[in-house]
Formats: structure tokens, sequence, C-alpha cells
């Protein structure tokens, strides 16, 4: 499939999300091949809404792990298509996106990419971080960003690092950057406001920043891990 887009999307417990995320999704349904949802392990009702759901192509795979890069890996493996885009459960993509990636990606398999971000929570200090996934550098790439790229370079670059229980999303702009070009696309996607609410503005930036600092001067993942779980 040259020229149709396979998105994956790793789950868990996502009830509230995953039903919004998906229509949103298929308003772009031209250019999608398939939507891959892999589930974690859910302990609510995230598996039956997506099984609920009559359309052809949307796959539900069981992932025998609850972790997120593994989860990835899985998709990506299992994925059709020759593009890939990863998407969070709770993040909806801009208007048209499906051809946006496909422009970038058709017959250009060097490169790979990501969308700014934008919460739904429309509070000053948000817009204000938020307002950086513009820039090229790589402590304002977040994983709600969503990330595009062909299945080749994705197979090339290893995929996710499964040994990372954190910051995996991080670890493999990184890399690809180092590999091959890398852009932001102008439109930004939507990411749910849950975490940012449950935690606060302020205080999940400077967890995040704290993670990410600490992840690039080698913290080990356990103690972060468990920072990160403390808080969600």
């Amino acid at each position: 499939m040259k020229n149709k887009l396979s998105i994956i999307i790793p789950t868990y417990n996502e009830e509230k999300t995953i039903i919004s995320t998906i229509k949103e999704v298929l308003k772009d349904d031209y250019n999608i091949h398939e939507i891959i949802v892999v589930d974690g392990g859910s302990t609510d009702s995230t598996r039956s809404i997506i099984q609920s759901i009559k359309n052809k192509k949307i796959k539900l795979i069981e992932s025998d792990k609850s972790h997120r890069a593994y989860q990835l890996n899985l998709g990506g493996r299992s994925a059709s298509s020759e593009k890939l885009f990863f998407l969070f459960a709770d993040t909806i993509p801009p208007k048209n996106f499906t051809e946006e990636i496909l422009q970038v990606l058709n017959g250009n398999n060097e490169i790979a990419g990501c969308f700014r971000l934008k919460t739904e929570w429309n509070h000053w200090f948000l817009k204000f971080n938020t307002w950086f996934s513009r820039f090229d550098i790589n402590i304002f790439r977040y994983g709600d960003q969503g990330l595009y790229l062909s299945k080749i370079l994705f197979k090339e670059i290893g995929g996710y690092r499964e040994d990372l229980m954190i910051m995996e999303d991080y670890d493999i702009v990184v890399r690809l950057k180092k590999k091959r070009d890398f852009i932001i696309s102008q439109n930004s996607v939507i990411t749910s406001d849950r975490s940012y609410k449950k935690i606060g503005p302020y205080k999940i930036f400077i967890l995040y920043y704290f993670i990410a600092i600490s992840y690039i001067i080698g913290v080990p993942q356990d103690f972060l891990y468990r920072l990160y779980r403390k808080f969600n």
C-alpha cells in the first residue's frame, strides 16, 4: 500500500478518549489503509469500545505487555502499509493530516516528522510551553505530537527502544534526526487536558523537564518511571 497510511494507536485504559480519537481520525478516511489499535491489557471498556466500531479498517491487537514502546513496535511491525503514523489515544490530529503526511512521505523514505502541539485546556502556561513545539529543539519534542515515517525507515532504525520504560518517544526522534531529515508541521495536534488538570499546568511541565533532563544525563530508568507513575 504505497499511497495509504497505517495509523498505530497504543492503548491502556483509554475508554474516555479512544472513541473520539478514532472518530476524528476517520474523518480523513480516504487516505487511511488501516487503524491498528494495540491494547496493553486494559481493565476498562477500551477493547469493547474498539470492537463495537463498525469499520473494517480498524484492527485490534492485544499485546501481552502493557509497555508503550513494545506496543508501538508491535503495531509498526503489523502494519501492511509502507507509511506509518504513530498517534496517542488521547490526541486528535489536525484536519487533512493524512494528505499532509503522504505528501511528505511519498517517494521519500529518508524523512520523518511530527506535528506541533496544542492542548484542550486554553491555559496561558500550557499555551506558552506548547508554543515551543514549533522549534527543532529536542527537549521540545513530546510524544503527543505524533510521529510519521516510512516503514522502511522504521525498520532501519530498529523502531522504539523496548528497554526504555519512559522517554522512548524522545529517544526515537533523537535517533531519527541523527540519520535523516526531520520536519515539524505548521499544523498542530490537540492533546487531552486530563493529565494537565490532574497534575496541574505548572507541575506537569516541571515534571516533564526534570525527567527529560534527568534522562539526558543518564539517570536510571527505574527511578524516572517511578517518578512518572507517582503523578500519573
